[in-house]
C-alpha cells in the first residue's frame, strides 16, 4: 500500500500539485485555464481546416471525425484516471478548488497540445520517417 502511495504523491508531484504550498503558487488559477481555452480554440481551428481541406474526401471525413470522438473520450478518461473521485473529493475538500482545477487544465493543455501537432500532420505531411505510407497524411504529396 505504501508502494503505491508512494507512486500516487510522485505522479502528483510531477504535476506541480503535491503540496498546500501550491495554493499560494496557483492563485490566479483563471489564468491557467485561460491558457486551456486557448489550446483548444487552436485545436477546433486546426480541426475546421482539416475539414475543408478534405471536404471532398467524405470517406476521411467520417473516419477523422470519429478518431476525434474517441480523443474526447480518451481526454475525459485520462482526467478521471488521474483524478478519481474519491481522490477529486478529498482534494477539493483539503486544499480548494481553485489547486485543483488549475492542475487539471495543466494536463488538459499538455495533452492538447500533443493532439494538435497530430492535427497538423493531416495539413503538413507526415513525419519524415513515414513520408512513403500511403497515409491521409501525405495525401496532398501523393496527389501531386
Amino acid at each position: 500500500m505504501k508502494k503505491y502511495a508512494f507512486l500516487f504523491w510522485s505522479l502528483l508531484g510531477s504535476l506541480g500539485c503535491d503540496s498546500p504550498k501550491v495554493q499560494n503558487n496557483i492563485q490566479n488559477y483563471k489564468e491557467v485555464c485561460k491558457r486551456y481555452d486557448i489550446v483548444d480554440s487552436e485545436m477546433l481551428e486546426t480541426i475546421n481546416q482539416i475539414e475543408i481541406e478534405f471536404v471532398k474526401d467524405q470517406i476521411f471525413l467520417e473516419r477523422f471525425r470519429n478518431s476525434q470522438i474517441y480523443w474526447i473520450q480518451y481526454k475525459d478518461r485520462h482526467l478521471r484516471a488521474l483524478y478519481p473521485q474519491d481522490w477529486d473529493l478529498y482534494y477539493r475538500k483539503n486544499y480548494g478548488k481553485q489547486v485543483f482545477n488549475a492542475c487539471k487544465c495543466k494536463e488538459l493543455i499538455r495533452i492538447t497540445e500533443a493532439r494538435v501537432l497530430e492535427l497538423k500532420m493531416y495539413l503538413e505531411g507526415s513525419p519524415k520517417d513515414q513520408s512513403e505510407c500511403p497515409s491521409s497524411w501525405n495525401k496532398k504529396a501523393l496527389i501531386d
